[in-house]
């Protein structure tokens, strides 16, 4: 997810999806934790789960849609403009943008991690707590979703080569290429997960994404139209359906091609470019400016947000009876924490962003995009 920078000419339908797709980051973590700590609620062997409870459930935790989404915006973006082949310009915005950000954020999570994970009573000891953090952060995870800042970071580094070498191709190779890139890199992480997502294979392997969001960004330009907007949109609800039948099948073939909630599963993936597809379509008046320019910072700040709706869950919340995950009332209760986490993650960003621009205002500096 790139930062959010605010031209002449908003494309309010992108920065619409940046907010939904960082409300379902945070919806997908308090889902994860609601769910484990459900598992040792007093009530939980009381509890029949409800069928339609349980799908709706699941539905909501297969939207990993948002994570490819967001590399194809950023895609969009950066890859249409010429002054990203400027390599010294562009990197030295890229470690301003995302490097010192990732740097920062990864040491915070390093240090309060082993302190959380004891007061959810996931880790007996303080030094079991401190090698299960260390070992996550040497392959890029030092919270569970910061791999995708390094993951962007590669391909922030990769992005002047492809636009020096999309002007040399022509806009109907690039497309070939990219989707190639794509398929190839799909396939590349389905045969071999990746561990280090700091790694060439791991940029690699998701590096289609971005190149796909400049594709489409690119083909579509002014056009719009509500009603393939609508089926583009329609499509990827029934690939999450999908999702959600082939998560279940379990060690299978089709629940380990299909099944896996990363973003490279096919099921994942299509669906955030049907997603991405069909909001480029739609007209939308409305502004949307300022809440998308907290998404970058709600997504690396969200799990310090949720850290005391977690503590809250695993102490208290879980043990309301009808709140135990599988009823009716759980899908409340997920909404509601989501919602919560997802408020508390905008004002801290709100603040962040706020202390940048008075920092960027006594410098003198413009914004950085």
């Amino acid at each position: 997810m790139e930062q959010v920078k605010k031209p002449a000419l908003r494309e309010n339908g992108l920065d619409l999806l940046r907010i939904i797709a960082a409300f379902l980051v945070v919806q997908v973590h308090i889902f994860v934790n609601y769910k484990a700590f459900s598992a040792g609620s007093i009530y939980a062997s009381e509890i029949t789960p409800d069928p339609v409870a349980v799908f709706i459930l699941t539905f909501m935790r297969c939207q990993n849609w948002a994570v490819p989404a967001f590399f194809m915006v950023s895609g969009a973006f950066i890859l249409s403009t010429g002054r990203t082949g400027d390599f010294g310009s562009f990197y030295r915005k890229t470690w301003k943008k995302l490097g010192i950000p990732t740097l920062v954020f990864s040491i915070l999570y390093f240090v309060v991690n082993p302190f959380y994970y004891m007061a959810i009573d996931a880790m007996p000891d303080f030094w079991t707590a401190f090698t299960f953090e260390l070992t996550n952060t040497l392959k890029g995870t030092p919270a569970d979703h910061m791999w995708y800042m390094f993951v962007l970071i590669g391909m922030y580094l990769c992005a002047p080569f492809i636009v020096l070498a999309k002007e040399k191709m022509g806009s109907r190779m690039f497309t070939a290429v990219s989707f190639t890139v794509l398929v190839w890199g799909l396939i590349s992480a389905l045969t071999q997960r990746p561990e280090y997502y700091w790694s060439v294979s791991a940029v690699a392997d998701m590096l289609g994404m971005f190149m796909v969001g400049n594709v489409i960004h690119e083909k579509i330009g002014q056009k719009k139209n509500a009603k393939l907007a609508l089926l583009f949109i329609s499509l990827g609800i029934v690939l999450c359906v999908l999702l959600v039948f082939a998560n279940g099948a379990g060690k299978t073939p089709i629940g380990m091609i299909f099944g896996g909630l990363v973003p490279y599963n096919p099921l994942v993936s299509v669906s955030g470019i049907m997603f991405f597809t069909g909001v480029r379509l739609l007209d939308i008046k409305r502004n949307f400016y300022g809440p998308a320019e907290l998404t970058y910072y709600i997504y690396l700040v969200h799990l310090f947000a949720l850290m005391p709706v977690n503590i809250l869950m695993v102490r208290k919340f879980v043990n309301i009876r009808g709140m135990v995950f599988g009823t009716p009332g759980s899908i409340a209760g997920i909404i509601v924490s989501s919602a919560v986490g997802f408020v508390l993650s905008g004002i801290v960003s709100f603040i962040i962003v706020r202390m940048e621009k008075m920092i960027k205002e006594k410098r003198g500096e413009g914004n950085v995009g």
